[in-house]
This record gives C-alpha cells, structure tokens and sequence, in this order.
C-alpha cells in the first residue's frame, strides 16, 4: 500500500503515500464483511491478503466502511470509477472559456458529463452541482442525442424472458435430437417386430414434431424482436428529425444518426449516393470542429471505401485549429521504411540509442495490429515479412520509450 515496503506498525486511517504518518493510522477492516482475496489466517475471511504488511498496520474493527482514507489524495494509486474532477466543476458551472477551448469542445465536454450522470445516479446525486446542470440539460439537444445514444445501446438487448425461453429451447432441440439419433439407430435393428418397428415410429413423429414446435416458437420470438426492433427505430428516426440542429456539430450527429437509422440499424449495409456524400463529407472534417460523429462517419464510410485515409493534421489546420506535436527525443528521420509498394518484404532502417526501447508496428484500415517487431538496439536493419498480408494499403508507426516517433502509409501489392 506504499510507494516503497514499509517497516513498523501502522496507526488508524493510514496514509499510504506516508510510511511515518501509517505508524499512527492504519486501516480500519470492518470483520463483519467478507473482502475479495481475503487472507483466512489473519481475521477470519475480511483480512485483505497484502504481501509484506507490517504489523498491526491493518486492524479489524467492527465499523463501515471497511477502509477508509483519510483525504483525498490517501488512496490514488488506483483509478476512481466514476470519479468528478475540477474540470468536471467548471463544466457543470460553466466555466468553461472559450481560450482554449474551441465552442464544439465545450458542447464535446458537455455532451460527456450529461451522458455520465445520465448513467450513473452515484455521480450525479454526489453534488447538487451536477444536479442542477443535469436538469439545465434536459431541452438541450445534448440531452436528445443522449437519449438517441441510449436507444441505441438498448436497441439489439432482447428481453431477458425471451433470451432465456429461447436458450431452453435450444437446449430442449439438442436433448430431442440424441433422444432421435437414438430411435433412429433402433429402427435398424432387423430383429424387432412390426408392432415394435411402428411403436418406434411413433415416438420419431413425436419428437421430430416436438422439435419443429420449439424451432417455430423460436422463430416466432426472433421475427417478434426484429418486428419490435423496427418500430423502436422507426420511433427513433423521429426523435432524431424532431432535434432542431443549427451547429455543425448537431447537424453531423443528426445526419449521422439518420443514416446509420436507416442503414445499419436496419440490417441493410448499401447506402445510397446522398448517403455516401454525407459521410464522406462529415468523415473528412476535423474531429475538434466536427464532434464524434466525424468518428462514426469514418467507420461507416469503411464499408464504402477501405483505403479511406484521413489526415487530422491538415484537416483541422483547414479550419485554424493546430493540433499539438507530442513531444519526442528522437527525430522522425532517424527511420526509414521502404519499398513503397511493397511486396513480400518490407525494410526498415533505424537509428537508435542503447536505451531507447523501439517498436514498429502495422495496422490494417480499420486498425487491427498486424506486425508487431523490436528494433534491435545492436543493428541498424530490419526485414519485415509481409508475404502473408493480402494486398491492400496499410499503417505503420513506430514507437520509441512509449512515445510515437513516425507514422506512415504502406501499400503492398503484388
């Protein structure tokens, strides 16, 4: 629980981050509540199995909650979920500036709180702060979209009873069919009579026809939930039309929800000419001007066009919006990838220092790893086979020390 192992005894309400303060507070464990990874030799099942715990740094004791910290930064070395920040304050309280923050940032930021708190009722009963700007939201189109967002999540859920009935179905159809393997393999037993034979046959009919009811009651439920899954679009399309949308950030997620509403949500994978042009349109704007949808334009537009390749960079600087170097020690020009097209082999060449861990790595269109290699600090070349990968445009980049030093499209083609 400290940085470093500890040594001596703890104290109540332990500062993990402080080994002097622990001697005066440790962790208070409630013994009534069972722990996950309890240790069953200190405490009975509620000691939390912590190697190389001093002793007596944590103590049971019959109060809740079962640890406590005691402030704020006592207990950060594991991620809060869900957790407000400062940043989470200055939205709900509009303090948000415009300098830095572009005006689709803040409706980005906005539109992320609200669908937090729309989430999750602990965060947002947490602080009347949250409460108020939830209900300032409500005829705000942030909060349309928001209840667009959730119908769509809800959208392919099928009714817990119907999703059980027909895993019981299933399992009912795979008992009838070996119970029917099995009459089946009787009915070519040569010594049974002609009574036994029809007995036997009687009992086939009546399982082959017991597995035909199941099958059509499972059909029935499925054509039922798709029946049901288009009317719930269908009502979907009109909360969308029904959203008056002027920023262009509105427009492109209302026009994006209208296309996939009408595609995708559908089971129907063409789009037509107009819909082609809005997403091409919407998925080549910056991200930072254009919102989330410029995002789900471009995953749409993937069924359309595979070697799409879009350059954020020069998009948003299109619109004066500068995206920020990361900041790197090791230039860009200490590597070189070649041929471009490829064929069976890519080469690259490189430049590193001893201690500089580096990594090249190729993607295909939608993102998917591929190759994953270590530049050997010793060489300075190295033979990527590429003999399996179908022919296509593909990504590279190369990262050193965690850091993304160069980025690059490769084709290959034979």
């Amino acid at each position: 629980w400290h940085t470093q192992n500890p040594v001596g005894a703890g104290g109540f309400n332990a500062i993990y981050e402080d080994i002097t303060a622990a001697n005066f507070f440790p962790i208070v464990v409630n013994q009534s509540t069972t722990v996950t990874g309890a240790s069953p030799e200190a405490f009975g099942s509620v000691f939390p199995l912590i190697p190389n715990q001093p002793v007596d740094w944590i103590r049971a004791f019959n109060i809740e909650p079962n640890f406590e910290c005691l402030a704020t930064n006592a207990c950060n070395d594991l991620p809060c979920n869900p957790c407000d920040s400062e940043l989470d304050e200055d939205i709900a309280e509009g303090n948000i500036q415009n300098n830095p923050y572009t005006s689709e940032t803040i409706w980005m930021l906005q539109s992320e709180l609200y669908a937090r708190l729309n989430r999750d009722s602990i965060l947002l009963n947490s602080d009347s702060l949250y409460q108020a700007f939830y209900a300032n939201m409500q005829n705000d189109n942030i909060a349309q979209f928001e209840t667009i967002n959730e119908e769509l999540l809800d959208l392919y859920e099928l009714d817990a009873t119907v999703y059980t009935n027909l895993q019981n179905n299933n399992n009912s159809v795979e008992q009838l069919m070996s119970q029917l393997a099995n009459k089946m393999e009787q009915m070519q037993d040569e010594t049974l009579s002609t009574q036994q034979l029809a007995a036997l046959q009687t009992e086939i009919t009546g399982l082959q026809q017991n597995i035909a009811n199941l099958i059509a009651y499972n059909n029935t439920a499925i054509e039922l939930a798709q029946s049901s899954q288009t009317l719930t679009t269908a009502n979907m399309e009109a909360n969308n039309d029904a959203i008056v949308s002027s920023e262009t950030i509105e427009v492109n997620t209302q026009e994006v929800n209208d296309i996939y509403l009408n595609t995708l949500a559908e089971g129907i994978t063409e789009f037509s000419t107009s819909q082609e042009n809005s997403l091409f349109s919407i998925a080549n704007q910056c991200p930072l001007e254009g919102g989330a949808a410029v995002f789900m334009a471009r995953s749409m537009y993937y069924l359309i066009d595979r070697t799409a390749h879009y350059d954020d960079r020069w998009l948003c600087l299109q619109e004066g919006i500068i995206l920020r170097e990361q900041n790197v020690d090791i230039s860009s020009n200490n590597f070189n990838v070649y041929p471009n097209p490829a064929n069976n082999e890519l080469t690259v060449t490189y430049s590193i220092e001893e201690e500089e861990t580096t990594i090249f790595e190729l993607y295909d269109g939608i993102g998917k790893k591929l190759i994953r290699s270590t530049l050997d600090k010793n060489d300075n070349t190295i033979i990527i086979d590429v003999s399996n990968i179908k022919n296509g445009i593909y990504f590279y980049k190369i990262v050193s020390n965690n850091k993304n030093v160069k980025n690059g499209k490769i084709i290959i083609s034979r």
